[in-house]
């Protein structure tokens, strides 16, 4: 039994793309049997395991902590489902590192899958924005979803699923593997998920996408001499957006704009948002150790609503002002600190010789600043959905070891 998961698994793994398309059951589902493999066989890991054995703590001791904040919390059930099982997500990083680590065929089969999920996706969804309705039958909405129906996410999906597909194919890279016709295929790419992700009008998801483009062909020396171009083709599109889709104008530019004012104080940056983000922060000084405990903002909201009246939703949409609130100082060092890590992992491997090496963890340690940085909105960082991508990456960013934390 043993030998035939060992064996087969991996070819489990390969359809983790396919599952994220689903919708958030399959992909969790698939995470959770993935973490259970992981407990049973763990004596069989434990040896390439420990390699990450700080990396591990890391994740371990804030996992404890907010485990310690849910208990603590008003609402500790609630609390308590969503802090204690996330460890699953660890674990299933850690599977996708054992799995893939140094198995370049595993790899390029994952990547491949990967490329024809992202492709369909935006095939599916321009047919539903041009015909009305998608190959499935789910009718076009006030915004393009595609295959989510009803969920907003079809542009974070591509816009992160595109960044981990570029970030593989340079693993293991070779003068070879950077073949122009390599390129090529990921310019085309790059411009069908564009016009796709445009068309969403998930603007946490343009911003996303534009800025790891932008700094990928900045730093990766290959495609510096491309920078221009890409630039170019990327406002090209926007152009003719402008220029022929008013609601492009509204969503990007008019109302975005609208938004912003930096001189009036009864707001913080975006009016949107704006009652979110300082609730937030009123719930944190109620709670500056603790927090309400994780997936209790959307209650302890409710007692703000007469100063903010647009304060209370699901989640703040921002990870930060999410963890200032659920899970307090803790959570605000944990997910500062990891933005603050990744950025040095950058600038550290912008001088490394390897360019297998170097390109790889430039790509990743990209992704995954752009992941935790605080300056736009995001989704609920403990949804399901949202933790298998995000698992994903990081597990995959893994399987080269300079992105262990190898001092503290």
């Amino acid at each position: 039994m043993k030998k035939f998961i060992f064996e087969y698994y991996p070819f489990f793994l390969l359809s983790f793309p396919i599952f994220l398309a689903t919708g958030p059951f399959l992909s969790d589902l698939s995470v959770s049997l993935s973490s259970l493999l992981f407990l049973f066989y763990f004596s069989e890991l434990k040896n390439q395991i420990i390699l990450l054995k700080k990396i591990i703590l890391f994740f371990i001791i804030f996992w404890l902590l907010f485990v310690v904040n849910s208990f603590v919390s008003e609402n500790w059930i609630i609390s308590l489902k969503s802090s204690f099982f996330s460890i699953r997500f660890l674990f299933f990083s850690l599977i996708i590192f054992y799995f893939f680590s140094n198995n370049k065929i595993y790899i390029q089969k994952f990547n491949f899958i990967l490329r024809l999920v992202i492709i369909f996706l935006c095939i599916d969804a321009l047919f539903q924005y041009v015909v009305g309705y998608n190959f499935f039958g789910f009718e076009k909405q006030s915004r393009l979803s595609g295959v989510f129906e009803s969920e907003w996410i079809l542009g974070s999906f591509l816009s992160k699923a595109f960044a981990l597909m570029i970030s593989l194919s340079f693993y293991n890279e070779t003068k070879n593997l950077t073949h122009k016709n390599e390129f090529y295929i990921n310019v085309f790419i790059l411009l069908l998920v564009y016009v796709t992700v445009v068309l969403t009008f998930e603007r946490a998801a343009f911003i996303f996408l534009n800025l790891f483009v932008f700094f990928l062909f900045l730093f990766v020396k290959q495609y510096r001499k491309y920078l221009f171009i890409i630039l170019g083709l990327i406002v090209l599109v926007n152009l003719l957006y402008l220029s022929n889709l008013d609601h492009y104008k509204n969503r990007y530019v008019k109302n975005f704009l609208s938004q912003i004012d930096f001189q009036n104080k009864e707001f913080f940056l975006l009016k949107d948002y704006s009652d979110m983000f300082l609730t937030s922060y009123e719930i944190f000084k109620n709670k500056p150790l603790t927090g309400s405990g994780n997936k209790n903002f959307q209650i302890d909201c409710k007692i703000y609503l007469d100063k903010y009246p647009k304060g209370c939703s699901n989640h703040p949409h921002n990870y930060y002002a999410q963890f200032l609130a659920e899970n307090g100082l803790s959570g605000i060092i944990f997910i500062s600190f990891a933005f603050i890590y990744f950025s040095y992992l950058l600038f550290r491997n912008l001088f490394v010789n390897n360019i297998s090496s170097r390109n790889f963890h430039i790509s990743f340690c990209l992704t995954l600043i752009l992941i935790t940085q605080p300056f736009t909105t995001t989704g609920n960082f403990f949804h399901n959905w949202n933790l298998c991508i995000i698992s994903l990456i990081f597990g995959f960013s893994l399987i080269n070891r300079n992105l262990q934390i190898k001092s503290f």
